[in-house]
């Protein structure tokens, strides 16, 4: 969040007042909360701009781990995560969207009520935006009878891209005016911008709505194929050779390009992507240390208490421990 904005708080009443219109059965669980105190610090938006068109902005810090649950609306949901990370559900199936050098977004389609699951950590950050498209929005303005004609026809599809640098630009000077009072001329270009990530994503993505008119400004470069793996967490049971293999580059190209591009290699980014994954499961789900450091990637578990220890100034044993017991008991690091 940016320094120049005053910290706001956010408490249940206020989360779920903002997700009203968008869910229902509205159910937060946090660890050592009291039901009182604020769950998030930052802001959070939501407007209507077409009847049946929302746009929810979210620039905010947890302050607990937050486990949000609801039943989602049926419409088309777009998301776009543009810093932080956010892991989320829609239904059964479970996704991770990243921000920082190449933000992932994701379409959903539900042609029914579904359940919503979101995992916030403590002191975790988020910068998102999310795009609600109600089913009479969908009728009126697209011809849709169904949510899932916007892809395949099958309730709870996704699709994945990497929004284009022009829509990235102009949702992040969003956010720095999120705290002023909305004119009516902010409303108007906001509508315009949502329509533009609207048009874009459809067009990206191959939506059968996209027209030959409508194709894609450039195919899906291999790193947006990449980013694509990222956000569905394919990535993560995948080795750098692999992912080359999939993405039709050698080892080196991928390498090269994917440092140029974000400014961090690799090696490292898939070993913090999964020392995350691992620190999560330690804190959530009660696993051992040494099934954590099979989910990293790592065959000793001591190796992977020297990493994770250098990442998160912790021992895994600690972080379990701190984060709602102890870890396995006959399991040590």
């Amino acid at each position: 969040m940016s320094s120049r904005q005053p910290a706001q708080q956010i408490d249940q009443q206020q989360l779920v007042h903002l997700s009203r219109v968008l869910t229902r059965h509205h159910v937060l669980r946090a660890r050592e909360w009291d039901h009182r105190s604020p769950l998030l610090q930052g802001r959070m938006r939501l407007h209507e701009l077409q009847p049946g068109l929302f746009l929810r902005l979210a620039d905010v810090r947890d302050l607990y781990d937050l486990t949000s649950e609801s039943e989602l609306n049926p419409g088309l949901k777009i998301a776009v995560l543009l810093r932080g990370r956010a892991e989320v559900a829609f239904g059964h199936r479970r996704l991770q969207l990243h921000g920082g050098g190449s933000p992932s977004a994701v379409m959903v389609a539900l042609d029914r009520a579904a359940p919503f699951r979101r995992w916030g950590h403590r002191c975790g950050y988020e910068r998102s935006l999310t795009m609600t498209l109600s089913p009479s929005w969908l009728q009126d303005r697209l011809g849709l009878a169904r949510a899932s004609q916007a892809l395949h026809n099958r309730h709870l599809d996704r699709a994945f891209w990497q929004p284009s640098p022009f829509i990235l630009s102009a949702l992040e000077q969003l956010f720095d005016g999120l705290e002023a009072q909305p004119t009516p001329a902010w409303r108007l270009q906001l509508e315009g911008l949502a329509l533009a990530l609207l048009g874009e994503a459809l067009a990206s993505i191959g939506s059968p709505l996209a027209s030959r008119h409508l194709a894609p400004v450039t195919r899906p470069s291999r790193l947006q194929r990449l980013w694509q793996l990222v956000a569905s967490g394919e990535v993560d049971a995948l080795t750098q050779r692999q992912l080359a293999e999939r993405l039709g580059m050698s080892v080196s190209q991928l390498q090269r390009r994917f440092h140029d591009e974000v400014g961090e290699s690799l090696g490292s980014y898939l070993r913090r992507r999964r020392l995350e994954s691992a620190r999560h499961a330690l804190m959530h789900e009660g696993i051992s240390v040494e099934e954590a450091a099979a989910r990293a990637g790592y065959t000793s578990a001591a190796n992977f208490a020297t990493a994770f220890k250098r990442a998160f100034g912790m021992t895994p044993s600690h972080c379990a421990k701190q984060r709602g017991g102890s870890a396995r008991p006959g399991h040590s690091e």
